[in-house]
Formats: C-alpha cells, structure tokens, sequence
C-alpha cells in the first residue's frame, strides 16, 4: 500500500493580515474545508513537506510574509519555526501574489491537535493583504 498524502487547508478567506501576528487572524488548517475540497485530514504522525500561501494585496506593498504553525489556537505550543516567504506576484493580477516554504519535519500527533487541526500565524513585511489559501502538505508515514 503506498503512504497516504494530501494537504490542510484553511477554511475561508482571512482579511487584515499586517506586519504584527494577530490572534484575531490566526488561520486554523485543516481537513474540512470549503476553500479546496481535495484538502484531507492529517495523520496522527508524518512528514510535513512544505507550506503554500496565496493572498490579495489590499495596500500594494507587500514583499514578504513570515509564518509559523502552532498545536494551538491561542499560538503559545510551537509546531515549527518562523519562516519567511518572498512573494511572487501574478503574471495576470498583481494584487494576487504568493508563496511556499520548505519544512522539511517529521510531527507526531500533539495533545493539543486533537482535532487534528493546526494554526498558522501570518504577518506581512508591510502593507495589508487578505489570506486567501494556505495548504499544509503531509504524507503519511505510518500507512504503507
């Protein structure tokens, strides 16, 4: 049986990203969504291979974004390191600008993940954007 694989992703679309982490704007990924129906749960265990990000610019002066994942709503159990992202923004619309990350880790199930759910924490260089995609790929390392 080949190891299952897929990715989370955020549930709707979140306004007001700035240049301070925010938890009013804290982005919960997961396996439920509406935003892209190919999203699947996450395993208890397994790798995370990298992070995806597309927003809108809202104030065109956005260059970068750093994030960080954590177990937790409130953003206090660290599920990764900060990272940023350059930007790239579109061919055809230059508001529409994004991103990946590398990640490279291999997780296990924190108590605080319970649903399975992790929290991403976003904040621009300057400039105000709205998120409005973020996908967490994983690949199953215990089915296979």
């Amino acid at each position: 049986m080949a190891p299952a694989q897929g990715f989370i992703c955020n549930a709707a679309a979140v306004a007001g990203q700035t240049t301070a982490y925010a938890l009013a704007r804290v982005v919960a990924l997961s396996g439920s969504t509406a935003v892209d129906e190919n999203a699947k749960a996450k395993p208890q265990g397994g790798y995370w291979s990298h992070l995806e990000v597309r927003l809108t610019e809202t104030v065109a002066t956005v260059a970068t974004v750093t994030v960080y994942l954590t177990w937790d709503a409130a953003g206090d159990v660290p599920a990764s390191s900060e990272a940023t992202i350059t930007l790239v923004r579109g061919i055809t619309t230059a508001a529409t600008i994004g991103g990946a990350t590398g990640l490279d880790v291999w997780p296990s199930m924190n108590d605080n993940s319970v649903t399975g759910t992790i929290y991403l924490w976003i904040k621009t260089n300057a400039g105000t954007a709205t998120l409005d995609q973020a996908r967490l790929y994983w690949r199953d390392h215990l089915a296979g």
